[in-house]
């Protein structure tokens, strides 16, 4: 794995974790089960019956079989069309596999689609373990802005996520958070970078109006938020005031452990 996947991997890691545990219960780690969901997360697929939909897709017409991969046995094609519950004759034409190009330089990547009612269109459907990533695309995508705007975008790609799933995921995004509801985040320009450290974003945002303290009881007003271009990796600093020295200083801790960029451009400072 690169350093920019490494690192894109290690911000995210406890948003995930508090979304999955707000929205299901768990963290999906080794030994977890999902808990009981409310009735508007119902709709999202757990991953033993998205498999099993997957599965029928792949095989459905392989007239020679396939070998199953948890047991290792040989399923011929009568046998799968056997072990299908009666209504699978009928839903089998709600869904279709479908490789899709997720990214420049990135290969195509099967996703599991189903017919949403309106001529000629189908939606991704994703499994518990894949909602976090499904709803973070979608927030990146509306830069950060509230759950309604997130949800836009959502309902337009995914056809099982719901606006519940959504105001979870942004009521926990690290980057939106803030001491008062009037307070915004600095939304980032475009990215430009190619790679890993070839632009650094930095901006400011005020909270000088509802200002925290840290554990050494020093008043921090405002927020320090660097972000490399290329992979979107955040790196967060409170300072207690906006000078050149409180900058210079952070600036060079931020560096000395990402490492330098080629390129610095400034953001717009953001007030509550």
């Amino acid at each position: 794995m690169d350093p920019s996947s490494m690192l894109g991997s290690a911000i995210n890691n406890e948003h995930r974790r508090e979304f999955n545990l707000a929205a299901f219960g768990t963290t999906f780690g080794p030994g977890d089960l999902p808990a009981a969901s409310s009735k508007a997360r119902r709709k999202v697929y757990p991953k033993k019956r998205y498999d099993e939909i997957v599965k029928r897709l792949r095989y459905w017409d392989v007239v020679d079989g396939h070998i199953d991969p948890v047991t290792g046995r040989h399923v011929t094609q009568k046998q799968l069309k056997k072990s299908c519950e009666p209504s699978w004759w009928e839903d089998r034409f709600k869904y279709r596999l479908e490789f899709l190009v997720t990214g420049d330089g990135i290969p195509p990547t099967e996703h599991l689609q189903r017919h949403c009612g309106r001529k000629e269109l189908w939606l991704i459907v994703v499994h518990q373990e894949m909602v976090f990533d499904a709803i973070h695309a979608c927030h990146v995508a509306a830069r950060h802005k509230k759950a309604g705007s997130t949800w836009n975008v959502a309902k337009e790609t995914y056809y099982n996520l719901t606006e519940d799933l959504v105001r979870i995921f942004v009521a926990t995004c690290p980057l939106c958070k803030c001491p008062d509801k009037n307070c915004r985040v600095v939304q980032s320009p475009p990215l430009m970078g190619s790679q890993f450290r070839d632009k650094f974003t930095a901006c400011v945002v005020d909270y000088s109006a509802n200002p925290v303290r840290d554990k050494n009881s020093v008043t921090m007003k405002f927020l320090l938020v660097l972000q490399d271009e290329a992979t979107g990796f955040t790196v967060l600093r409170p300072i207690p005031r906006l000078n050149k020295s409180n900058l210079k200083y952070e600036l060079k801790y931020m560096f000395a452990t990402l490492g330098y960029p080629k390129m610095v451009s400034n953001g717009k400072k953001s007030r509550n």
